[in-house]
């Protein structure tokens, strides 16, 4: 309070923490220009993707590998996710292994966006896209960890739910998934609960470890959905609970 009167932003808000600032002594990695992919699985889409290396990788050791969906969101060193900065500390640290990042963006035909196909489709083709094309064109130089269990892929809302779709359909690639408040609304005109449910249910040999967070002050948002009759009804998206 000054002079009676509230000033300042709100007292509960998300911080950075001490290793989202750049430390003395800490080297930076290496990012990657941009690199433009052409897919032959998602017919005439292009996508772009930014490879980041920490200070300590030996091309003689093989290095754990982490794919990040929405990863446009974290080519700025200084951005609002800083992640380079916390890689670079907490490798520095050896809180993590050394580890080669990959940043994709979701692809597009022409003007047509495709992160909600690649994302919210429940199948094996974005998994595919992955393993057959974008990570073997990434790191065709670099020694990285083959085996599930050094691999990992994270993702927010739509991005989560994709990430942990991945990890079902190949434990093999990867067997660790980040799931950062994942959606799972009906997209498509089919319910994604519903279709991963018969997925499970006919792939129950599946066993990817999975980090689910959300946060606990989202204001509920409105969304429609279209019912079986063609109309749309309104809803309230469910506030996370604590």
């Amino acid at each position: 309070m000054v002079d009676g009167q509230r000033v300042g932003g709100k007292s509960d808000v998300a911080a950075f923490g001490p290793d989202s600032y750049e430390h003395t002594g800490v080297p930076p990695g290496k990012l990657s220009e941009k690199i433009v992919h052409s897919s032959k699985i998602y017919e005439g889409m292009q996508t772009n993707y930014w490879i980041y290396v920490p200070a300590q990788y030996d091309p003689g050791q093989p290095a754990a590998l982490m794919v990040w969906q929405d990863g446009q969101g974290r080519v700025q060193r200084d951005g609002a996710a800083r992640s380079q900065i916390v890689f670079d500390n907490l490798t520095y640290q050896k809180k993590i292994p050394v580890m080669i990042h990959v940043f994709i963006q979701p692809g597009t035909v022409g003007a047509r966006a495709m992160r909600s196909i690649e994302y919210d489709t429940v199948s094996d083709k974005y998994a595919r896209f992955l393993r057959d094309e974008v990570l073997p064109e990434s790191t065709p130089n670099m020694t990285s960890a083959k085996d599930g269990y050094s691999r990992g892929i994270s993702g927010s809302s739509s991005g989560g739910i994709c990430a942990f779709n991945v990890a079902w359909w190949q434990p093999e690639q990867f067997s660790r998934v980040l799931s950062i408040s994942a959606a799972s609304p009906a997209f498509n005109g089919i319910p994604a609960r519903l279709t991963a449910a018969m997925s499970i249910h006919s792939r129950s040999a599946r066993s990817p470890s999975a980090t689910s967070a959300s946060g606990c002050r989202t204001e509920p948002k409105i969304w429609r959905t279209t019912t079986e009759a063609g109309r749309y009804r309104t809803c309230k998206w469910p506030t996370p609970s604590r």
